[in-house]
C-alpha cells in the first residue's frame, strides 16, 4: 500500500528533520539498514519467481544490495 509508505516516509523525513546533527547520522543510518533488510527479503523472494526476467533481475541484484547493507550496518555500528 503506497500510502502507509508515503506516511512513514512522511514521518521518517519529520524525525530526521527534528534531529540534533549528531543523532541525525545515527537515524538516517539506522532507516538504511532497515530499508536494505526490506529490500534484501523481497528480492530473496523474487529469485523464486516463476517469471523468468524478474528471478533474473532479482538473483543479479541481491548480491549488490547483500553489500550494501553489510555497509550500512557497519557504519551504523560505528556511529553508535
Amino acid at each position: 500500500n503506497m500510502g502507509s509508505t508515503d506516511n512513514m516516509l512522511s514521518s521518517d523525513m519529520s524525525s530526521l528533520k527534528n534531529a540534533a546533527s549528531s543523532e541525525f547520522d545515527r537515524m538516517y543510518m539506522r532507516m538504511m539498514v532497515d530499508d536494505h533488510e526490506k529490500a534484501v527479503a523481497l528480492f530473496s523472494s523474487a529469485t523464486q519467481s516463476e517469471d523468468a526476467e524478474v528471478r533474473a533481475f532479482a538473483v543479479k541484484t541481491l548480491s549488490t544490495l547483500k553489500e550494501h547493507l553489510t555497509r550500512a550496518r557497519t557504519i551504523s555500528a560505528n556511529l553508535k
